[in-house]
């Protein structure tokens, strides 16, 4: 049974999807947030259907760097391992430049 029409289950916080306890302050905190979030949705909904907002695709470009430390013999090899073993999960996205571009109308 979906909880509500808006928001599928799985998207709900999972202290909502336990029975309701009158005076709970996590489902209170929850259900606000929940409420919220709804209305944001219908007015979003709303300026859709009267034209006041649209949807548009954004191309989004990322550039940042990553320290990575490494054992090699010189710096050509240094720069190779480097590539090969830097990681997104490890980039300070703090660092990250975000620029975007490309837009156009859906």
């Amino acid at each position: 049974m979906q909880l509500n029409r808006y928001i599928p289950n799985e998207e709900l916080p999972p202290v909502l999807l336990r029975p309701l306890v009158f005076g709970d302050p996590e489902q209170i905190k929850a259900l606000y947030e929940l409420e919220s979030k709804i209305e944001k949705m219908e007015t979003e909904k709303a300026k859709i259907a009267n034209g006041e907002m649209r949807f548009y695709s954004v191309e989004v470009s990322f550039e940042g760097s990553v320290n990575v430390k490494v054992l090699a013999v010189d710096e050509e090899d240094a720069k190779q391992k480097a590539m090969e073993e830097a990681s997104y999960d490890e980039c300070n996205y703090t660092d990250v430049d975000a620029v975007a571009y490309e837009i156009k109308n859906r």
